[in-house]
């Protein structure tokens, strides 16, 4: 289980890594990581949030 503050406490270059498309981490760390950096200010175009939102899908899914 992923803790959302514990992934608060990363830089913003290492919660770039979590959202890489050939990232490793489980579906939840991604979302938070996104969500994170979303509130730190970070903006994505409609192409980065659509690979994103693809792969928390590919993630739940597989995770499943």
């Amino acid at each position: 289980m992923v803790n959302k503050n514990v992934i608060s406490k990363l830089s913003d270059r290492e919660l770039e890594k979590y959202i890489e498309p050939d990232s490793r981490s489980v579906s939840d760390a991604v979302k938070y990581a996104y969500e994170i950096l979303q509130e730190r200010g970070r903006t994505f175009t409609p192409s980065e949030t659509a690979r994103i939102e693809a792969l928390i899908a590919k993630k739940n899914d597989s995770e499943k």
